[in-house]
């Protein structure tokens, strides 16, 4: 009848026992849960959703290339204007977004830039070069491509990327918005 001894048969385990370490275990790992998420959510930016910043870029690449085409292929000069005018435009911008963009730790390569080259467009092109009609084509693609992307901007915008990319991402708007007014203007 001593006290210190387990009630039980030799061998056998106490429930208490188990149930004070089951406890201990699962609170030290909840514990190490929480100190997981925070630090994952520190280390991955606090949350900031990139992805419509990357479309961005994405969608300055192409209406670089295609600028890049209605430079070399338009035959009227308010047209070649327009192209070398969206040209350098949109390179500066994008420039601006990918140094946006590695700030935050986002590098961006040649092939993930030109994922949205679009071959229909080109085709699009090329037959009109081929019916002489490059110049009213080249425009047509331009206007709804930059209307697009516009709209993109305001998307992207929109997901809070925070103050520096909010303010960044407004001036590309401005900037679409002008793109859009010259092609008008340039419009057959």
């Amino acid at each position: 009848m001593n006290p210190q001894q387990s009630a039980g048969p030799p061998g056998t385990v106490r429930i208490g026992s188990n149930r004070k370490r089951l406890f201990t275990f699962l609170g030290g790992l909840s514990a190490l849960v929480i100190v997981a998420a925070i630090f994952f959510s520190v280390i991955g930016g606090g949350g900031n959703n990139f992805t419509p910043v990357i479309t961005i870029a994405q969608d300055q690449t192409e209406l670089i290339r295609i600028a890049k085409l209605g430079a070399t292929k338009a035959t009227g000069q308010t047209t070649l204007n327009v192209a070398f005018n969206l040209q350098l435009s949109l390179t500066s911008a994008q420039q601006k977004l990918l140094s946006y963009l590695a700030d935050n730790h986002i590098k961006l390569g040649t092939k993930q830039l030109a994922l949205k080259q679009n071959a229909q467009t080109t085709k699009q092109l090329s037959d009109a070069v081929a019916t002489s009609s490059f110049d009213s084509t080249f425009v047509t693609v331009i206007q709804s491509q930059l209307g697009t992307y516009a709209q993109a901007l305001k998307t992207a915008y929109n997901t809070n990327p925070g103050p520096k990319g909010r303010q960044l991402l407004s001036a590309q708007y401005n900037g679409a918005q002008l793109l859009i007014e010259q092609s008008k203007q340039t419009a057959p």
